[in-house]
């Protein structure tokens, strides 16, 4: 119907028309709501035993024959579904490319480092300073608990906005927050540094 546009409606009351009367073409079967409209079969030749096993038989061989089509189908299928998946010979050439260029900024960048300019780093050095920046943030962490203690017993039953008096006073905004960010600094150098060490 939808294929040759024709109304839903007009269909509807055409099968109606065909399946009314004494003379009806077309037979109606109702189940619920919905409805089922076939061709009347009577007064046609009712087929003999013989010819209904070699109708089956012609049924199961043209079953058959469908099944091994689809399968040839299904591996046509993912045979080209496969094939378009793959690059193509051009697309693979601009990755080579990129690649490429992708390696040369690298080893540019590594000249730096690989031309005897660079000094290693000690193991012993390396742990020493960081046993330096440890007990700093360990320092800093216990002197901001401090301050926050004694500023909330000096400002517990103050009136007016307590934040307000940080300005006044003069402490600085870094004191009371983490947005100086270098502690948090400190300890990602401590959780992941990379450095060369003999």
């Amino acid at each position: 119907m939808q294929k040759h546009k024709i109304p839903k409606s007009r269909c509807e009351k055409t099968l109606v028309k065909l399946a009314s009367g004494d003379d009806a073409q077309v037979v109606v079967k109702e189940f619920g709501k919905s409805k089922v409209y076939y061709i009347s079969q009577e007064g046609l030749p009712a087929l003999s035993e013989e010819e209904i096993r070699e109708k089956n038989a012609c049924i199961e061989e043209s079953r058959r024959a469908i099944e091994e089509k689809g399968a040839v189908v299904a591996g046509l299928k993912a045979e080209l579904q496969q094939l378009t998946s793959r690059k193509t010979l051009e697309e693979l050439e601009e990755a080579i490319s990129a690649a490429e260029k992708e390696a040369e900024a690298l080893e540019k960048k590594l000249e730096g480092y690989t031309d005897g300019n660079v000094v290693a780093i000690k193991k012993e050095d390396v742990d020493k300073v960081e046993g330096e920046v440890r007990k700093n943030v360990g320092l800093w962490r216990k002197r901001k608990r401090s301050l926050y203690d004694i500023w909330g017993a000096m400002t517990e039953n103050a009136d007016g906005n307590v934040d307000k008096m940080w300005s006044k006073i003069g402490v600085e905004e870094d004191v009371r927050t983490d947005d100086i960010g270098l502690v948090e600094d400190a300890e990602k150098l401590l959780g992941g540094h990379k450095k060369r060490m003999v």
